[in-house]
C-alpha cells in the first residue's frame, strides 16, 4: 500500500465515521442529570469538595508533562520545537483540565461546563495531533496541531450555541472525544514507524482512560459500593490524569530505546 493511499485510509476513515454519526444520531442535547454528582458533601467552605480537589490530580500531571518537554527539548529529544508542540500543548491543556474542571465542579451547570470541555478537547487533538506527526508527516506538526486544536475547540463552541439557542447537540464533541481513540490504532496499524508514540504507551493511555470513564458512568454505583467513602467520578479524575502522565512517559522511554540522545535526567523522571 502506497503512502498516499495509506492517507487516504486514514481521511476515509474519519470522514465516513463523523458522517455515519450525523447520519445516525438525531440532535443530542446535554442531558439535565448530567450535573447531579453522587458525592455533593463541601469541605472547609469548598462545595462538592471531593470533585473540585481531586482536580489538582490533571494540574500535577500537566506540570511534570511540560518538565519533561522542556527538558527534552534541553537535551535533544526533538529534533525541532515544532516537532514538541503537540506534548507541549497536550499537558498545557492537562492544567487547563483541572482548572476548568475544578470550576464546573465548584458550580455544575452547562455555563460552567464549557470550561471543563474546552481544555478537555485541545488534549483530546493534541494528543492526536502528535500521534499524526510523529507516525505520517513531522515536518507538518505545526499545521496538523491548529487544524485539529481548531475543530475541537469549535465542536464545544457549537454545543454551546445550540444549547443556547435551545436546540443543544452534543454530536460534534463526542466525535472529537471518542473518534480520535478508534482512529488511532489505524493509524498505528498503517503507519508503524513511531520514535515517540509508541503503541504499549498508546495502549495504556487507553486502558486508563477507559476505566475513568467506566467510572464517570457508575458514580453513584461506585459510592454506594465504596460505603460513600469516594465517588465514581472523584476517581475518573484520578484515572484520567494517570492517562494523561502515561503520555509524559513516552519520552524518556523513547530515549532509552534511540540509544541515549537525549538528557539522562529525563529518565530519572
Amino acid at each position: 500500500m502506497t503512502f498516499h493511499t495509506r492517507i487516504g485510509a486514514v481521511v476515509g476513515y474519519f470522514v465516513v465515521a463523523a458522517a455515519a454519526v450525523f447520519a445516525m444520531f438525531p440532535p443530542v442535547p446535554q442531558p439535565p442529570a448530567y450535573h447531579e454528582f453522587a458525592d455533593a458533601r463541601g469541605w472547609l467552605g469548598v462545595p462538592n469538595a471531593a470533585n473540585v480537589l481531586s482536580n489538582v490530580a490533571f494540574a500535577a500531571a500537566g506540570a511534570l508533562g511540560l518538565l519533561a518537554v522542556r527538558r527534552s527539548l534541553r537535551g535533544g529529544g526533538f529534533d525541532t520545537p515544532e516537532e514538541a508542540a503537540p506534548y507541549a500543548l497536550f499537558f498545557l491543556a492537562a492544567i487547563g483540565i483541572g482548572l476548568g474542571s475544578a470550576y464546573y465542579h465548584w458550580a455544575p451547570g452547562n455555563g460552567t461546563l464549557i470550561w471543563d470541555r474546552l481544555p478537555m478537547t485541545v488534549a483530546f487533538m493534541s494528543f492526536l495531533a502528535a500521534i499524526v506527526t510523529d507516525r505520517i508527516d513531522r515536518q507538518a506538526a505545526a499545521h496538523v496541531l491548529a487544524g485539529f486544536v481548531l475543530i475541537g475547540v469549535a465542536s464545544v463552541g457549537y454545543w454551546a450555541w445550540t444549547e443556547h439557542n435551545g436546540r443543544g447537540d452534543l454530536r460534534p464533541y463526542g466525535i472529537v472525544q471518542f473518534l480520535p481513540m478508534l482512529g488511532m490504532p489505524v493509524i498505528c496499524w498503517l503507519f508503524p514507524r513511531a520514535r515517540y508514540t509508541k503503541v504499549p504507551y498508546i495502549i495504556w493511555v487507553f486502558v486508563l482512560y477507559g476505566v475513568a470513564k467506566l467510572l464517570e458512568v457508575g458514580d453513584h454505583a461506585v459510592f454506594a459500593a465504596l460505603g460513600g467513602v469516594v465517588s465514581g467520578h472523584t476517581l475518573k479524575h484520578v484515572f484520567a490524569a494517570a492517562a494523561i502522565g502515561m503520555v509524559m512517559f513516552m519520552l524518556p522511554a523513547l530515549r532509552r530505546e534511540d540509544g541515549g540522545r537525549g538528557s539522562p535526567a529525563l529518565d530519572r523522571l
